[in-house]
């Protein structure tokens, strides 16, 4: 039987850091800071029930490895029964550093034998989000995530997402959970943006992902040295402009038509089930 789950407060805050190295760090803890910095959320299915905070916390968050407070978005609920959602949490806006900026966070589920949540996390230009923006606008902005991927259990994981690629811009994150149905409820906490570029993990990722040729003509293709299965990739300029988006079906390799590219030099994100890493690119 699928727990039964007591949701906390909508969204009215949260316990918030900053430091020269830290852009902010959010615990939900509390809420109130959430609203001071215009965190939104967004009912993309229309059925009134969004990502919610729970300030406290559970036993049943402590014993999956969360601390304190947490973000919750359900995908079943013990009276209405099975949900479709396609809620958003969206985070302040906030600029990257020239040096870049690093996204972490941890992400499970609730329930063991419920947690198959599907969920992406995005980047998206600030300014495109504005008190006239509607909900099919803002979904219309998400098309190419850093992260995107099914819980493969509840117990928290912690993730790290490079924003390579969008330096010098004023952005937002998107945390949007979607395209899932039936299962129970996903689980976010300690969402950190800290200056300067991911190294470690993100090292590794992209020491298994090579793009040939390079520079290149027509086609450009993404091999994989590991088990890693590429979900979108995203073509910026360097003045930070996207030239072009794809998406992926959790593929391993995948092969990006640029003959449309004027010549010069790009950064190519490519995001999969084990992050983000940018390549640089020469188009002919």
């Amino acid at each position: 039987m699928k727990k039964t789950l007591l949701l906390g407060a909508m969204l009215a805050g949260s316990y918030f850091t900053a430091s020269a190295q830290q852009i902010f760090s959010v615990d939900f803890s509390s809420t109130q800071v959430l609203i001071d910095n215009n965190w939104l959320l967004i009912d993309g299915d229309g059925d009134e029930l969004t990502w919610q905070v729970d300030t406290a916390g559970s036993t049943t968050t402590v014993g999956n490895g969360f601390t304190g407070g947490v973000a919750l978005s359900a995908s079943f609920d013990n009276e209405s029964g099975p949900l479709t959602p396609d809620n958003s949490l969206v985070t302040q806006s906030f600029a990257v550093p020239a040096n870049g900026a690093t996204l972490t966070f941890k992400v499970g589920g609730m329930d063991p034998e419920f947690s198959a949540e599907h969920y992406a996390v995005y980047v998206i230009n600030a300014a495109d989000v504005t008190e006239t923006t509607t909900v099919g606008e803002f979904l219309a902005l998400l098309t190419s995530p850093k992260l995107e991927e099914t819980l493969g259990g509840a117990t928290a994981v912690n993730k790290t997402v490079s924003l390579a690629g969008h330096e010098g811009q004023t952005v937002r994150i998107v945390f949007r959970h979607y395209n899932i149905t039936d299962q129970f409820v996903i689980v976010l906490d300690d969402v950190t943006v800290t200056a300067g570029n991911v190294t470690g993990v993100n090292d590794a990722l992209a020491s298994q992902l090579s793009v040939y040729p390079n520079p290149v003509n027509n086609v450009i293709n993404i091999a994989n040295a590991g088990n890693i299965l590429v979900n979108g990739v995203e073509i910026v300029d360097l003045n930070g402009r996207t030239i072009k988006s794809s998406q992926f079906d959790g593929v391993a390799n995948a092969e990006i038509n640029v003959s449309d590219l004027a010549s010069g030099v790009y950064m190519m994100t490519i995001s999969s089930d084990k992050g983000t890493t940018t390549k640089k690119i020469v188009k002919n």
